[in-house]
């Protein structure tokens, strides 16, 4: 059960991104008429950044570090409780960290396509 709940919120992780990220510009002396579609075009290279990835990575690591923390420990359950509870930290953090990484890429896109982001 735990394992299926692991896997859930790394999928729930996975959907998410800064697609629809709408970083506040100061519109004075802005190029409004064009924003939607800098916008959109900053979306896509923002999607080179993927969350998922970087969730499975961080559960990777997060399973190994607790499954060697429960072994020192005492071992046994210990270790398996560790490895479970350790991916579901490194997968939500990890995620959570791409999922910002992404909103970063497209506020500093938009940056370099001149708006002035608040």
């Amino acid at each position: 059960m735990k394992t299926i709940s692991i896997l859930l919120i790394a999928a729930v992780l996975a959907g998410c991104n800064a697609t629809g990220h709408r970083p506040i510009v100061d519109t004075k002396n802005a190029d409004m008429a064009n924003y939607d579609m800098n916008l959109r075009e900053c979306w896509d290279i923002a999607d080179q950044v993927n969350p998922a990835t970087q969730a499975a990575v961080g559960a990777v690591a997060g399973a190994l570090f607790g499954a060697l923390l429960g072994r020192a420990m005492g071992g046994g359950d210990l270790s398996n409780y560790g490895a479970k509870v350790g991916a579901l930290s490194g997968a939500t953090g990890a995620g959570a960290e791409g999922v910002q990484a992404q909103a970063r890429v497209v506020s500093n896109c938009m940056r370099n396509r001149g708006y002035n982001v608040l």
